[in-house]
């Protein structure tokens, strides 16, 4: 390899742009480098600052997240017998016991995702067409009123949601798969239909006992039917006031054959 070239293309001596005027003569390297010299610590910074991400106000780590959950919309007429059976509860049970959702918030959630990567959305979004393609719309009802984990131990209170046909399991388990690559949280096990409609706070011996007794009454309560053709990826977003809901895609069940 003649002149200049048999350096350049020798790792262990190539200094790059480095090489001092008096060098690119002596050796035969004028016109194959660039005109300006720039020392190796020059360099070394220039490569850095060209890996370095632009960082947002709102990016944490290198990377814009948003808080998602899988879910599934409630109709008007549903919220309206769910927010009756709230403000029953409320009249009876202490106020600073139980922290009530609101009716802006009562939704059927199949997976909870936490933060993922604003960038990886669209291919999130994708993937869960991909699961519900050939689902078909669902019919749901929603009735009975329990507690997790148990009526002893109460820290969440929840309206049932199940369907006839038994296909709302099947539905949870293929959006859960089909965002397991998006998310760190591990698998539901068992699913159980639910809309959350409060979370136990400082909650009393006197106040389970009364919570039991109502959940036991509203245990058959019927809150209402719907179909639903539409699966919905939201993001939370945390607040003074609380949690505030954005849908930012609707994936249709549809009924085109798998």
């Amino acid at each position: 390899m003649a002149g200049g070239a048999r350096y350049l293309s020798d790792a262990f001596v190539n200094k790059g742009t480095a090489y001092t005027r008096d060098e690119r003569l002596r050796f035969g390297l004028d016109g194959l480098l660039p005109p300006r010299v720039e020392s190796l610590q020059e360099q070394a910074a220039r490569v850095v600052r060209g890996w370095t991400p632009v960082m947002s106000p709102m990016v944490s780590g290198g990377l814009e997240t948003y808080r998602l959950f899988i879910a599934i919309s409630l109709p008007e007429h549903v919220k309206d017998e769910i927010e009756r059976a709230q403000e029953e509860l409320e009249s009876t049970l202490p106020r600073d016991c139980i922290r009530w959702t609101r009716r802006a918030q009562f939704h059927l959630t199949l997976k909870f995702l936490g933060d993922v990567e604003t960038q990886c959305i669209d291919a999130l979004t994708n993937a869960l067409r991909l699961a519900c393609k050939g689902f078909g719309v669902l019919p749901l009802r929603a009735g009975r009123m329990g507690v997790f984990p148990d009526l002893r131990r109460p820290r969440l209170i929840w309206v049932g949601v199940d369907d006839a046909g038994k296909r709302l399991p099947l539905l949870q388990h293929a959006v859960e798969a089909a965002a397991a690559g998006f998310t760190s949280q591990g698998p539901e096990g068992t699913f159980t239909g639910h809309v959350t409609i409060g979370r136990c706070k400082t909650i009393k011996r006197p106040q389970i006992d009364l919570l039991a007794k109502l959940a036991q009454v509203m245990e058959d309560r019927q809150f209402g039917e719907w179909t639903t053709d539409t699966v919905d990826l939201v993001r939370s977003e945390l607040g003074p006031g609380g949690s505030s809901y954005t849908t930012l895609s609707a994936v249709t069940l549809s009924s085109d054959a798998r």
